[in-house]
């Protein structure tokens, strides 16, 4: 019993040490700016090329995500930055397939 006080009075402390040590989290107004970015990018991105191959999106996605996220990633600790990268990496070929279907359905007899 004594152990388990133990170990959590540790955790915690080394919680509370390390938190004040970390990068803090970057203004929400950076995420917006840099979702605005990969719409336009993206989007742009989808007219000029026309995307159809899962490669040929996932590329697209990717460009958009380090074009659009490096001022952003620069304000972060490298732990979160690489949970961001792929977290938008994942976002950004969202948004690219959503333009992909909607240019299919534009395209429809």
């Amino acid at each position: 019993m004594l152990g388990r006080i133990w170990a959590a009075a540790l955790a915690l402390v080394a919680t509370t040490c390390i938190g004040s040590a970390q990068t803090p989290r970057p203004p929400a107004e950076d995420f917006q700016v840099r979702e605005d970015c990969l719409f336009d990018t993206l989007k742009k991105s989808d007219k000029e090329r026309a995307p159809t191959t899962m490669a040929e999106l996932t590329d697209l996605a990717n460009t958009a995500t380090e074009q659009c996220s490096a001022s952003l990633w620069r304000k972060m600790s490298r732990q979160d930055e690489e949970k961001d990268r792929w977290r938008t990496r994942s976002h950004a070929l969202y948004i690219e397939q959503q333009f992909k279907v909607e240019r299919q359905i534009k395209n429809m007899p």
